[in-house]
Order: C-alpha cells, then structure tokens, then sequence
C-alpha cells in the first residue's frame, strides 16, 4: 500500500523532472522501455570501444528506462535477476527502433555514443553496450543510492526483494557507439 502511493507520488514528480530535462518516450504512445535525452557530453576524454573518442561538447544519447513500463511489463512477483533478463529483452526490441531513428533524423546525425547508467548492467553486453565502473566518490554513492530506491520503488517485491539480490547493486556506465548500434541493429 505505501509502495503503490510512493509510485503514484514518484510517478507524477517524475513527469516534471522528465519534462524538465526533455526526456522522451523512444516511441510515444506505442510503450518501450527507452527513454533518450539528446545531451552533450561535459566529460573528459573518453576513449570508446571501437577505438573512437567522446569528447567535451560531443552529443550524445542518455538512455532512461521507463520503470512504469517495465512494472506492467514483468508482473508483479520478479526477482530482479527476471526483472534485468525482461529488461534486456524489451531493450533488443527498441534498439533496432532507435538506430532506425540515429540513421533518419537530421537532428541526431551528430550522435555517435548512446549512454547510460543503470544497476541493470549484467547481461547489457549480449546488446551491444561495454560498461565501466563510475568514479569512487559522493556522486556515485548519490546515484546507487537513488537506483536503489527506484528498483525497490518499483520491483514487485519492493524493498525486500532487493535484500535477497546475491550481489551487490553497483550503477555502472554503460555505453555503446552509434557505429555499434548500426552494426547490431542493421535495419
């Protein structure tokens, strides 16, 4: 009862932080797991897999995961191992989507990185994405503390079921370069 109304409170502060910060729906009104923000990268040199470089100013795709979506989408008793295996399963379904859109939208032509990070990283390499450890300090211990609550926020066996999770839950960068995605994801 209390995690339904935190979700409902959550959800509506969520939609002003998203409308703020020009987060959108990868395919609105169809339901994905994606969200995407066009950014530009603030960050030293960052020498990606494929050999190529992210560099100040780049532009970049954040990737979000739409927890709503995910929540109908698994059911309500998951373990979070079922939970991250159905949320790489709905993500190789808007990869393709989202590669589609990098090749036909001029606004995007720029973007060569997509980027996020998540807790759900185990398993984000069989879609195409490296992930590298977040830098020590408050800022990565700010953010594994607000992943977590918003994995117990929305995961069917709420804040418990996080407890029985046999690893610790690190965020992670996750990245993979456009030339990767087209790569994958052909058509």
């Amino acid at each position: 009862m209390i995690n339904s109304l935190l979700r409902q409170i959550w959800s509506t502060l969520d939609w002003i932080i998203r409308k703020l910060s020009r987060i959108t729906d990868l395919r609105p009104g169809q339901g994905s797991l994606l969200r995407v923000a066009v950014r530009k990268y603030r960050g030293k040199d960052w020498l990606m897999p494929d050999g190529s470089i992210l560099r100040a100013g780049d532009t970049y795709i954040e990737l979000h995961i739409n927890n709503e979506y995910l929540l109908r989408t698994i059911g309500q008793k998951t373990s979070v191992e079922r939970t991250a295996l159905l949320a790489l399963r709905e993500a190789r379904q808007d990869l393709p989507y989202l590669a589609q859109m990098l090749r036909q939208e001029k606004h995007l032509q720029q973007v060569n990185v997509l980027m996020a990070i998540t807790l759900l990283h185990r398993g984000t390499e069989h879609l195409g994405f490296t992930s590298y450890d977040l830098p020590r300090g408050p800022l990565r211990l700010l953010i594994k503390w607000y992943e977590r609550w918003l994995l117990g926020l929305y995961h069917p066996g709420g804040f418990k079921g996080l407890s029985s999770y046999r690893e610790e839950l690190t965020p992670k960068y996750i990245v993979m370069t456009k030339k990767e995605l087209f790569k994958r994801y052909p058509y």
